[in-house]
């Protein structure tokens, strides 16, 4: 049985893209996922340089400041993971994570790298998100500096702000005002009926 057309349907049947890179840093194989997001077109992947594919670089990574996974995995033997920030075909920008593997040949050498993409993209922006609301809950529940007597609230640049308008600045909150029982009767005890 020829297990060469099993493998490469196997490649393609994965939903991720998935590039397979030699020591030349150029692509030999690309599963379809791969071909739809780096090419333009029906041009192939294979025989371009992953730099030029992934980034629109002209220079390997490496060169540019950014660790290279593919670098690192023929340099170690071992599995790598890295976070970078690639350019699509259609101008989208994305950040991935990148799963780099060794592909060893029948003698236990590295003929080249396996690296699976996945798009970390909305998971980052969750993450911001997430981190900018635990800062306004931060915001909202320490210790604010209150005028004991007209309630104001002192904001960080030490202005004085309403408690109202400090509050609606910080949150979705809105107010409606009324009065309480207690302040009717204290205040407004000759209105009240």
């Amino acid at each position: 049985m020829n297990t060469a057309p099993h493998y490469r349907a196997i490649l393609h049947a994965v939903q991720e893209p998935i590039l397979v890179i030699d020591r030349q840093m150029r692509i030999v194989e690309a599963n379809e996922a791969a071909q739809k997001v780096f090419s333009k077109g029906s041009a192939p992947l294979t025989g371009c340089a992953c730099h030029r594919a992934t980034h629109g670089l002209l220079q390997p990574c490496s060169e540019t400041g950014l660790h290279c996974p593919v670098i690192e995995v023929f340099e170690t033997g071992r599995f790598v993971r890295a976070v970078h920030r690639h350019q699509r075909v259609d101008g989208g920008v994305v950040w991935e994570e990148i799963l780099a593997s060794p592909l060893r040949n029948e003698q236990g050498e590295i003929v080249a790298v396996v690296e699976e993409l996945r798009d970390l993209t909305e998971a980052l922006q969750h993450r911001s998100l997430i981190k900018e609301l635990q800062a306004q809950v931060r915001r909202l529940e320490g210790i604010l500096p209150i005028c004991g007597h007209c309630k104001k609230i002192r904001n960080k640049s030490g202005a004085w702000e309403e408690i109202e308008v400090y509050v609606r600045d910080r949150t979705d909150a809105d107010f409606s005002h009324s009065i309480c029982p207690d302040c009717l009767t204290k205040h407004y005890a000759a209105f009240k009926a």
